[in-house]
């Protein structure tokens, strides 16, 4: 009964020490909000940074492309009094669509604002020639449609500029809706929060990441038709779920400061509270909120041709099933990425050209990136088989599309041998290797070493039809799901590849003729099993250095190699003797100038099963079962 009752009273306890650092930290934070605004008094303070919540690290040459924002652009209060207030209503009192609902109130002060903007521009307006496109969030951003503008479309055009938002970036912009901002959680939202932003300060031509440059054909004419306004936008194609037509916000061009951005802004600011629980997205940060400010209001705007922007309507399940020669004017198409369900199209397809420079990828470890195989506890359920060849069974027997869920990136590696431990350079140049085929197209890359070569060095090369390297070990491969020309055949392949005794790369090689196979190899000058010797000693040398901190005695002047077996000797006397097992075990025993034994390990392919160091006849380290550091 007494254990019965102190078990019941320890939630009671965690409740009241969670509710005391609760209070803690809610008494610290209103310290820091005092002395922020005791500073404020004195000095205009900084946009606070607001959090990062995935690996993208910055727009691509963003100190090339955008200028400087300082302390003035964040001064909301100044652009406030230089413009007429937003009167908005009623709010939530007729459907979305009713033309009644969220009507602006004052539309004719917006009026004679741009007005007098235009008047100011005097039909000159200079929108930049940047195009904007944003990427937040976690996920992988779509390159395979963003490089069709970061590379293509600049390549063609290269007085125009590209700049890709992407969380960190965004972390320090000043926006007039931080707030809604930080509040929403679906990133498709917050995009339609974010464009606004950056538009305000830096004007330019804002693109859906969803959308491609058709043919690459110049944008000019765009900047062209927003000369006598500074704001350019399209409707999108008629449906038939829509009682009026509606302005699209996938494509977007203005200069900066533009005091629609502005009146587009505070519409949000002012509806999205009381409606965004209520009513669908496009009707409180999208489309219908565009057409309630600038159609109903008869806002001064420039209306680019839908065949120009919007071709189609973004709904397309199959983006390779589009015949452009049906749209020859479209300057861009929409393939719609939410609605049209593409993240798995996306995901098997999406080869970023610009890795080193992009923001997402330039920060992806490939090799960390994908999914951890089986951990070994798991082996007993395959028996002797290794895990890695019983995992690729797994995936090639798997119904069609499972590899969108079991492989990240749509590439999967796979150990075979694990003789792959001992290959150091090797392992080191894999992920290099995996990243540089994303230029071009590959079906599958075997890896392993080669022996009596000639030559020590790590290199990569495409195997020719009917090639094959003479004297090879493949230790594993990498499977490109995602990007190859015929999964299907690859499937069939690398199924016949697995055996009873293990995994025969035969058919691999084999299909040369008809996929794209390369080879990543570790060539070694001597025989395979010098090679093994010479690799198990810099792994004895390492093992021994962090295990017992001992340099064991390597010195030699005179050498045997029998088999697996190497012996050494200095000054005419046995210094040491290494076996070198194929699993990448190794049996080790030197000895003192006095042929007193020095130290004495054996390992297997993944633990130290017992180590001796000794000194003056004493053993001063043991160690017995320890895992591979």
């Amino acid at each position: 009964a007494e254990t019965s009752q102190a078990t019941s009273d320890e939630p009671d306890r965690l409740v009241v020490e969670l509710r005391s650092r609760a209070a803690a930290l809610r008494a610290e934070l209103q310290a820091v909000e005092a002395a922020s605004a005791a500073a404020g008094a004195e000095q205009p303070q900084l946009l606070h940074h607001r959090p990062s919540w995935s690996l993208l690290g910055g727009a691509e040459g963003a100190e090339e492309v955008l200028r400087e924002l300082g302390t003035q652009d964040q001064d909301f209060e100044a652009v406030l009094q230089d413009h007429a207030e937003l009167q908005v209503g009623p709010i939530g009192s007729y459907n979305h669509w009713d033309r009644r609902e969220c009507a602006v109130g004052n539309p004719e002060e917006w009026r004679a604002r741009c007005a007098k903007y235009m008047k100011d521009i005097s039909g000159s307006a200079d929108i930049p020639k940047v195009i904007h496109q944003i990427w937040v969030g976690p996920k992988e951003p779509p390159c395979l449609w963003i490089d069709t503008f970061r590379i293509d479309y600049l390549e063609a055009n290269p007085d125009w500029k590209f700049e890709l938002w992407s969380d960190d970036q965004v972390a320090t912009l000043p926006m007039f809706n931080e707030k809604i901002y930080t509040e929403e959680k679906l990133w498709q939202c917050k995009a339609d929060v974010l464009r606004l932003e950056f538009l305000w300060h830096h004007g330019g031509v804002y693109v859906d990441a969803d959308m491609i440059s058709v043919g690459n054909k110049s944008l000019n004419s765009i900047i062209e038709l927003g000369k006598e306004t500074g704001f350019v936008i399209a409707y999108e194609p008629d449906t038939k779920d829509k009682p009026y037509s509606i302005l699209g916000n996938s494509v977007i061009a203005c200069t900066p400061h533009h005091p629609l951005i502005l009146m587009l802004i505070l519409f949000l600011k002012q509806t999205y509270h009381q409606k965004r629980h209520v009513v669908d997205v496009f009707a409180v940060t999208g489309p219908v909120m565009y057409t309630k400010c600038l159609v109903d209001c008869n806002m001064p705007i420039s209306i680019a041709d839908q065949q120009l922007l919007y071709p189609a309507f973004h709904f397309v399940p199959n983006p390779d099933a589009i015949d452009f020669s049906r749209f020859p004017d479209c300057l861009m198409f929409q393939f719609g990425y939410t609605c049209s369900g593409l993240e798995g199209y996306v995901k098997r397809r999406n080869r970023c050209r610009k890795p080193r420079s992009c923001p997402f990828h330039a920060k992806t470890t490939l090799m960390s990136s994908y999914r951890q195989i089986p951990t070994a506890s798991e082996a007993e359920l395959y028996g002797q088989v290794p895990v890695g060849i019983s995992y690729l069974q797994d995936l090639l027997e798997s119904p069609p599309g499972a590899s969108d869920i079991l492989l990240d990136n749509g590439i999967g590696v796979f150990v075979t041998n694990g003789e792959l431990v001992q290959m150091e350079g090797l392992r080191r140049d894999l992920p290099g290797f995996v990243d540089g085929l994303r230029s071009q197209i590959w079906d599958v890359m075997l890896f392993g070493a080669e022996w009596s070569t000639g030559s020590d060095e790590v290199v990569l090369f495409n195997v020719p039809p009917g090639g094959r390297p003479r004297n090879a070990m493949v230790c594993g491969l990498v499977m490109n799901a995602g990007g190859s020309r015929d999964f299907e055949l690859v499937r069939s392949v690398l199924s016949s590849c697995i055996t009873e005794k293990g995994f025969d790369p035969s058919s691999v090689f084999d299909a040369a003729d008809r996929l794209s196979v390369w080879f990543g190899a570790q060539k070694f000058e001597g025989t395979l099993a010098e090679a093994r010797i010479w690799k198990s000693i810099l792994a004895l040398f390492r093992l021994t250095c962090l295990l017992a901190g001992h340099d064991p005695p390597l010195n030699f002047d005179r050498h045997e190699v029998h088999g697996n077996i190497v012996k050494g000797w200095l000054d005419g006397r046995l210094a040491f003797e290494m076996v070198s097992e194929s699993n990448g075990g190794i049996m080790f025993r030197s000895w003192n100038d006095d042929n007193s034994p020095n130290c004495e390990m054996k390992s297997n392919g993944s633990r130290v099963e017992w180590m001796k160091v000794f000194y003056n006849h004493q053993v001063v380290f043991e160690g017995q079962d320890k895992p591979l550091p």
